[in-house]
């Protein structure tokens, strides 16, 4: 039997295709991410429609549509008594051993490209599968075989971003599919998209979130006064509400006020630390210094800034005074984040998946020993149980002392 693509299914389901823009829900049911259903992915022993769907979230309706497809198809049995498993939580989007595969939206970022494809590489790519992009003011654009169009947006001749359009110029998945399916074809897919460096802990933080095994537990709470009467040993989970002045100025009064050997924080990636151990001890007359306030505040302005209005100057960045702080009182700080290319790529802010990567990607860089404040989104230590950044941090080190301070 012949396998099928998900385009091909999205074809005969032109709602699903619109949902899958939003939460691709088909695309995460390719579990080898290849764009295609081999005929033995999608059926159990009896030859039908896996009822195991329903517990990756596949809801009655929409498993029952896409049975009427495959079986139409011939690629599976009809199942007259339907699919008793009750639906599971929805699983969002799976782990993406590539960066084109993060979202399932319909464009791709430049960043998500690999080493040496720029737009050159795009256009000679389009050309030699025979649907060469005519240049534009802005952009280049292609139409396929489809009719849909590929819009390749350019800033001075850089290429900086790949629209997937339908015929009408709106925008469509099943183009972004389409294109998959050409690359595929030339055996280039790997060479046009860059690997998720974090994929590993992706799968891990999939596995967890998903597991009947795990389990997690509570995490003691401290109020305000009764970390600043008596403190604290180990580790602080301080939840900031991004945007919120209290939150921050409550920050730098304990920072004032308690002895403390670190301090790791949310608002900066871990590709920044070299620069943020320089703008914490080197002199500030000194290149060196100036090179990495630069590099800082270039981070910080644009990413942080917007959530406190009327902010307009690098220098009255809320995180940036924080930083100067901690460089008077002679303070250790860590860069928790990942990159702003994973960050932002992968979407869905809030989804357990990437909620999850990143509390697991946190808890690699907070320092093994001392004492110590974690500053990061409250969702961090209060969503998602089983992937939340304690459950990780806990893992490492059972024996280590860890509380979240209660506002």
């Amino acid at each position: 039997m012949t396998p099928i693509s998900v385009r091909q299914i999205l074809e005969d389901y032109p709602k699903a295709a619109q949902a899958e823009e939003v939460s691709p829900w088909l695309l995460n049911l390719d579990e080898n991410q290849d764009g295609t259903f081999q005929p033995e992915e999608l059926r159990n022993h009896e030859g039908r429609l896996r009822c195991d769907f329903r517990v990756r979230g596949l809801g009655a309706q929409r498993w029952k549509k896409l049975e009427a497809i495959l079986v139409g198809r011939s690629l599976v049995k009809e199942n007259p008594d339907g699919c008793p498993v009750k639906q599971g939580p929805s699983p969002g989007r799976m782990p993406a051993a590539s960066a084109g595969l993060y979202r399932g939206n319909a464009y791709d970022f430049v960043f998500q490209l690999g080493k040496g494809i720029g737009l050159q590489a795009v256009l000679d790519f389009l050309k030699d599968a025979g649907y060469p992009a005519t240049p534009q003011k802005k952009f280049h654009e292609a139409a396929l075989a489809s009719g849909r169009l590929i819009r390749i947006e350019t800033h001075r001749g850089h290429l900086q971003k790949i629209h997937y359009l339908d015929a009408q110029g709106k925008a469509s998945i099943l183009c972004r599919l389409e294109f998959w399916e050409l690359l595929r074809a030339a055996g280039r897919f790997e060479d046009f998209f860059a690997a998720n460096p974090y994929y590993e802990q992706e799968r891990e933080a999939w596995g967890r979130y998903h597991s009947v095994v795990y389990t997690y537990g509570k995490t003691p709470t401290l109020s305000r006064a009764q970390a600043a009467k008596k403190g604290w040993k180990g580790v602080l989970l301080f939840p900031d509400i991004h945007g919120s002045w209290e939150r921050i100025q409550a920050l730098e009064k304990m920072i004032r006020s308690q002895k403390l050997d670190w301090l790791a924080i949310e608002m900066l990636p871990q590709n920044l630390q070299s620069e943020l151990d320089d703008f914490l001890t080197a002199k500030a007359s000194s290149t060196a210094w100036r090179e990495a306030k630069r590099k800082l505040q270039n981070y910080l302005q644009p990413f942080w800034a917007p959530y406190f209005k009327k902010i307009s100057k690098p220098e009255e960045n809320p995180y940036y005074q924080l930083l100067l702080l901690c460089r008077r009182r002679g303070l250790k700080v860590v860069a928790l984040d990942a990159p702003a290319s994973y960050t932002q790529a992968a979407d869905a802010k809030m989804s357990s998946l990437s909620i999850g990567t990143r509390n697991r990607i946190w808890a690699e860089g907070v320092p093994a020993k001392g004492r110590g404040i974690v500053y990061g989104g409250a969702f961090h230590f209060s969503g998602y149980p089983k992937v939340r950044f304690q459950d990780f941090l806990e893992e490492r080190d059972r024996k280590r002392s860890v509380s979240l301070l209660s506002f």
